[in-house]
Order: C-alpha cells, then sequence, then structure tokens
C-alpha cells in the first residue's frame, strides 16, 4: 500500500493492524485466499525502504499489474 510508510501510525504493530484490516475487512472477498497478513517486522522493514518516486502514476500503474493477475474474477 504505497503512501502508509510515512503514516503518522509510528507503531509498527498498529500499522500492520490497520494495513490488515484494509486487506482482509475492506477487501473481502476480493482479497486472494493464502494471503498472509502484515506482520509488524515486515511493516517495519518496508518503512526502511519508503517509495522514492514522484512519479506515483507510473508506480500504481506497476503496483496494479502485478496485483491483477491475482485478484479473483468480479462477479
Amino acid at each position: 500500500m504505497p503512501g502508509v510508510s510515512m503514516s503518522l501510525i509510528r507503531d509498527d504493530a498498529l500499522l500492520a493492524d490497520v494495513m490488515n484490516f484494509v486487506v482482509f475487512r475492506l477487501g473481502g472477498k476480493s482479497t486472494p485466499s493464502g494471503v498472509a497478513p502484515y506482520t509488524p517486522g515486515e511493516v517495519h522493514a518496508l518503512r526502511e525502504h519508503p517509495v522514492e518516486s514522484t512519479d506515483l502514476l507510473t508506480l500504481r500503474g506497476q503496483i496494479l499489474g502485478r496485483a491483477l493477475p491475482k485478484c479473483p474474477p468480479a462477479g
């Protein structure tokens, strides 16, 4: 989830909980099966390497290009 590394939520465990809420509760059935919840350690590691690109439209396209084939068809 681009942008969350700079969230005002500085506690890695709390941010992992928020991200998991978005993915699993809000994402619901659109979340692919077998997706593992974010862990505080993973959030911490990802924050060590925040997105540095200013071309966010291209970056978003790249992320969606990798994510869409893993999502179940709408219906």
